[in-house]
């Protein structure tokens, strides 16, 4: 998906007409987000030449159990008020070598729902690593929402807001996963003392289907 088609039904602006009746329209065009491509992992290139050999040769469903599943990865996204300026910002997750993307959005400043990324001043650009799900809270009770990124079989990545715009990584948190392929994550307070917990869902590599 070179696109990142499940933004699609969030980049859009809402208003209330006359006979209540709710009118859609789309503000992507001219933003980063309209320019923003998913990289994906090396294992795309083996999907890739496992397809064009079936146009050739037929290839056998032994075959095709053995090549790789979601071969592009999974893409991730967080709708969250970074900077609690009162609008809704989005942090979307990207590929090995390729900066993930914070966008912030205008609304507060300039009165119009456009967006910024912000993801280099920001320190959450998480270019080592390839990036699967994303969840967001506030683990240390200071009032501001904190970032979590998952990383594909390799160290997740637990992000403190500092509160004035950026963020800085927390390293040693105890989240890293031991290189896990986590795909989706959740924070809540589940023994309810006061502190949010992290949930991690982990599934396999995905360089093979024989799992499913």
């Amino acid at each position: 998906m070179n696109k990142l088609c499940s933004l699609a039904a969030l980049l859009v602006s809402s208003s209330v007409l006359a006979d209540q009746s709710v009118n859609f329209h789309d503000v992507t065009p001219g933003t980063p987000m309209a320019e923003f491509r998913k990289t994906p992992p090396p294992i795309a290139e083996e999907a890739a030449m496992l397809h064009q050999q079936s146009l050739i040769t037929p290839i056998t469903f032994d075959e095709i159990l053995l090549g790789p599943m979601m071969p592009r990865g999974l893409p991730g996204v967080a709708i969250f008020d970074y900077d609690r300026d009162g609008d809704l910002d989005m942090y979307v997750t990207n590929g090995p070598g390729s900066a993930n993307a914070l966008f912030h959005n205008n609304l507060n400043e300039t009165g119009v729902a456009t967006f910024t990324n912000v993801a280099e001043s920001a320190g959450v650009q998480a270019i080592e690593q390839d990036s699967y799900g994303t969840c967001f809270g506030d683990i240390d009770n200071d009032g501001d929402h904190d970032l979590m990124v998952l990383g594909r079989q390799e160290a997740n990545i637990l992000f403190n807001n500092l509160g004035d715009g950026t963020f800085t990584q927390l390293y040693s948190a105890g989240i890293d996963g031991n290189n896990l392929s986590s795909n989706s994550c959740s924070m809540g307070d589940f023994d309810n003392d006061g502190l949010l917990d992290i949930s991690v869902a982990n599934g396999f590599d995905q360089a093979d289907s024989l799992a499913i």
